[in-house]
């Protein structure tokens, strides 16, 4: 068997080469969570606020990958639909998919909004009798405050490199199906909601 400059097992170290460097961003991007975590002795609350964001950041940069999937992707409806429906012109594809990712920001919004509210609100209500549940609230949000954004902040860099390096130039758009990531950020929000439920 010859292997040529050309030939797909370039591709595939490229492809892995790729997804490392998104691997290293998100191992490093989460050591430095659990730093901060030490070093401002976070607890449930703050972890949890962590999560949320993340869940938030995710959700953000699924709007921009169901975009590309809907108007680049090989079968944006999957192999199945592709023999049925015929999307037509790439200006057909943008509309039809502006409509499902608008379908899609309002859904998930909606949910991801209940359970922030929760997750914010939960000082108040695990606050001792005689406490403001509101106090208890802007306390704790101060606590984590700086600490967060940081966190938030190297999470979503983290998240932009494994968009760009895998997701657009490892051109996994092409793989990816509008159904698979419509559903992906709902799976880790109910992850919080579990860890949520469970604390």
């Amino acid at each position: 068997m010859r292997v040529t400059r050309e030939g797909g097992c370039r591709g595939g170290v490229q492809a892995v080469q790729m997804s490392r460097t998104g691997l290293v961003a998100l191992v490093v991007a989460n050591l430095f969570v659990a730093l901060q975590t030490l070093r401002h002795e976070w607890g449930y609350y703050e972890a949890m606020l962590v999560f949320w964001v993340e869940v938030m950041i995710l959700g953000a940069f699924n709007v921009l990958r169901l975009l590309i999937v809907g108007v680049f992707g090989a079968e944006p409806l999957g192999s199945w639909a592709a023999r049925w429906v015929d999307l037509g012109s790439r200006l057909n594809r943008l509309f039809y998919t502006v409509i499902g990712v608008g379908f899609f920001v309002v859904k998930f919004g909606g949910f991801a909004l209940v359970i922030g509210l929760f997750v914010v609100l939960l000082p108040a209500l695990l606050t001792p009798e005689g406490e403001s549940g509101g106090v208890s609230v802007q306390r704790a949000l101060g606590a984590a405050g700086p600490g967060l954004l940081m966190a938030a902040a190297v999470l979503g860099v983290s998240h932009a490199v494994s968009f760009v390096r895998d997701f657009v130039v490892g051109r996994e758009y092409q793989r990816l199906t509008i159904m698979t990531l419509a559903f992906r950020p709902y799976a880790r929000m109910s992850l919080v909601g579990g860890v949520l439920l469970l604390g």
